[in-house]
């Protein structure tokens, strides 16, 4: 519907436009989103699933030309919808709405007003109102987010080694193979094993991103902790007294004499609570639900849960070759046989120089190596305790 003879709106320049693209003198934009109650769209709380579901918001938006000139509105301008809560229920995809063309005369207007749903089970949406004219470098443009959701709070759980690397970037221990003709290969850790004890330094942050102070909620079962291999690390009313709106807050814990060529242990981070309104006596603020975030370092193993030996506590004491057992007898009874100085008797000396006659020695026949093995009482064989076990 267009206007005419009304005073100039602001302009709203808001989003990826800069104003240096634009005209001085350009399309005039202002637009609302308002529910059916008339609340403002930015106030949309998100809502828990047992109460969430459709909800029905009006988009209105006019336009003004005060560029001394007629302007032709193109059919390229657009309302465009984005976001979970236009998403989940447009086949994952935004939804485009478009604004009516045509001359737009000087000094006139024209507006337009869009109804649709909203899914408030999902975190916020955005509309975006493009009014553009045959000149590039003329249009109207205005975006925001809108709605309230559950929670801006998270957080982040660092690892690191004492050299600085990030335990999702160890790879593990070196590995090697030992192997001997006619046994089985043998996979063993190539470093010490006083090298495998470490420290693990942790760092965990807790986050707000919303202007009000976060609430922790500390009681049982719903607990805001974190933890390193199943094990609070800090009290939680040192790290999770209320928390300022905007803020984040550090802190550090050391893991000693983890054993590395083993596994990282786990560490993860609980952020629940709630959203404090400063306005209101201090009270759980309306517009915001339960606050929940899990931020977890998942335990990480590198040998596949088998507890490989060490390369130094591998020794020739295992059993014999199988395929050198059929000789073993053979061959001790020739070395006691040469020992005794038997087989140089009447046969050896009837059949020298005649090509045949008494037996002859049997071929020396060396003993068997045992095959690799792991030393018995090695630290190898030592059964793991502690963080071995994770």
């Amino acid at each position: 519907m267009k206007i005419t003879s009304i005073p100039l709106l602001l302009v709203s320049l808001v989003g990826t436009v800069s104003a240096q693209n634009q005209n001085d003198n350009c399309l005039d934009l202002e637009t609302s989103c308002l529910t059916t109650e008339g609340t403002s769209c930015r106030f949309i709380p998100q809502l828990k699933a047992d109460k969430c579901g459709l909800q029905t918001v009006t988009v209105e938006a006019t336009w003004c030309n005060n560029t001394g000139k007629h302007q032709r509105i193109t059919t390229e301008s657009t309302l465009k919808l984005s976001g979970g809560a236009i998403s989940s229920i447009n086949n994952g995809n935004q939804k485009v709405l478009p604004v009516p063309s045509g001359v737009l005369s000087r000094g006139e207007c024209d507006e337009e007003s869009w109804t649709f749903q909203i899914n408030n089970c999902k975190q916020s949406f955005n509309y975006e109102v493009n009014v553009k004219t045959a000149d590039s470098q003329c249009r109207g443009f205005f975006f925001t987010r809108q709605m309230k959701t559950l929670c801006k709070s998270g957080g982040e759980v660092t690892c690191t080694l004492p050299n600085g690397t990030r335990c999702e970037d160890y790879d593990g221990p070196s590995l090697k193979t030992i192997s001997e003709p006619g046994c089985d290969p043998i996979a063993c850790i190539d470093q010490s094993p006083e090298s495998c004890k470490q420290d693990l330094n942790y760092g965990f942050t807790a986050r707000n991103r919303v202007g009000q102070p976060l609430d922790f909620d500390l009681s049982s079962p719903q607990v805001a902790n974190s933890k390193v291999a199943w094990k609070i690390v800090q009290p939680n009313d040192v790290n999770f007294g209320n928390l300022p709106g905007n803020s984040d807050r550090t802190w550090y814990f050391k893991k000693e004499d983890v054993n590395i060529c083993r596994v990282i242990p786990s560490a993860s981070l609980n952020v629940r609570g709630n959203i404090i309104d400063t306005q209101n006596n201090n009270k759980k603020d309306p517009d915001y639900q339960f606050c929940f975030n899990f931020v977890n370092q998942k335990v990480r193993k590198f040998d596949n849960g088998v507890k490989l030996p060490f390369c130094s506590d591998i020794g020739p004491v295992g059993e014999l070759p199988n395929t050198s057992n059929s000789n073993s007898a053979s061959a001790s009874a020739s070395t006691a046989s040469a020992r005794s100085g038997k087989g140089k008797g009447k046969g050896e000396s009837k059949s020298k120089g005649k090509g045949k006659g008494g037996p002859t020695t049997p071929p020396t026949t060396p003993p068997p190596v045992p095959c690799p093995a792991v030393i018995p009482g090695s630290p190898s064989e030592v059964k793991p305790r502690g963080n071995d076990e994770l």
